[in-house]
């Protein structure tokens, strides 16, 4: 339901930006979390749009969430154009939706805290004593899924999936006796 008011609020912002002469020269929308980018004046005039709009539909924005992404050599005058977001960050270093969308250098330094993660969830897991909800949760939590979800988000990382399939084998190993 949220999805089909996101799209009247989409096209309210779409008319009203037109109205103005702007455009916006990005945007991707998922449930209730919204990414779009452009010129500043074209981002303000949509920042200040679903800001008074948003509401109506449902939707907050809440600015110490929400990220303003652009060229390092510019943030400091995106921090003066968008004063109430702390969170101003360079293109370099940025995510979309949970998945690293910057550098490869921050792709790599993401994915390489994701294998991490996915090695110690593996290890804990091993601790539950039923060994089925155990498998279970490597299953769905530790191993398979997450690989797949950040090998189609930013590519193949060998090295890095290395990493998560060992744990994941490892851990499943311990639970077979």
């Amino acid at each position: 339901f949220f999805s089909l008011a996101a799209m009247e609020l989409a096209r309210g912002l779409r008319q009203h930006l037109s109205a103005l002469g702007l455009a916006l020269d990005f945007t991707a929308w998922y449930l209730d979390d919204g990414c779009f980018g452009g010129r500043v004046e074209a981002v303000q005039a949509a920042v200040a749009y679903i800001s008074e709009h948003g509401p109506g539909f449902g939707l907050l924005l809440n600015t110490h969430k929400s990220e303003v992404i652009g060229d390092p050599s510019h943030l400091d005058a995106l921090r003066e154009a968008f004063p109430e977001y702390p969170n101003v960050v360079s293109w370099d270093d940025w995510h979309l939706l949970g998945t690293p969308c910057g550098s490869q250098p921050s792709v790599d330094a993401f994915l390489g805290r994701v294998a991490d993660n996915a090695a110690r969830k593996s290890r804990l897991v091993t601790a539950i004593p039923d060994p089925h909800v155990a498998y279970a949760l490597l299953r769905y939590c530790c191993g398979f899924c997450l690989g797949v979800f950040y090998m189609r988000a930013c590519g193949p990382q060998p090295d890095v999936w290395r990493r998560v399939d060992d744990a994941t084998f490892s851990a499943v190993c311990s639970l077979v006796p």
